[in-house]
């Protein structure tokens, strides 16, 4: 192949990727934020704490994957705790879903838990705001205040635990 036919091939190919990268972009999207706290928790602890969180709020846990013990399991015995669980509020999903379909791609909801050294680390996706619906924005801001209370709710100890339902003595 000649100099020029590789020139030409390479050109086609970058202007190629570059429609592609530019026809993949939606001026509605914005990058997803994600919330992250730590705790020294034990690790189970946060994983019972989290999913209490959850139902809490009447979400309902899809599924938990539990991607460390599965990497342990096949070898790799010091590999630490790594979980995600995944869950959905079926009235919330159907009312942003009426809104715009697209959001379907940011369901179900899930929460990152990894061990790091002695700490446990505790992440969020949260909902990116559509900025042109406000019926939307409006769910989507009642969803990630419901991710933030969750993740903090899994890091905090009971004891600090800010929730008007519970009185200690």
């Amino acid at each position: 192949m000649t100099a020029l036919a590789v020139s030409a091939s390479g050109l086609v190919l970058s202007l190629s990727l570059g429609l592609l990268v530019l026809t993949g972009c939606d001026d509605k999207q914005s990058p997803q934020e994600l919330f992250i706290e730590s705790t020294d928790k034990p690790f189970n602890e946060v994983i019972e704490d989290i999913e209490f969180a959850i139902t809490e709020r009447n979400y309902r846990i899809v599924n938990t994957l539990q991607i460390g013990k599965a990497i342990r399991e096949r070898g790799h015995e010091d590999f630490p705790d790594n979980s995600v669980i995944l869950f959905c509020n079926l009235t919330i999903a159907r009312a942003m879903l009426m809104e715009d379909p697209d959001y379907l791609n940011h369901c179900p909801s899930r929460i990152g838990i990894r061990a790091s050294g002695e700490s446990v680390m505790i992440s969020a996706h949260l909902f990116p705001e559509s900025g042109y619906n406000r019926e939307l924005d409006e769910l989507i801001r009642k969803s990630n205040t419901h991710m933030v209370e969750i993740v903090n709710f899994g890091a905090r100890a009971w004891l600090e635990v800010d929730d008007p339902g519970m009185e200690f003595e």
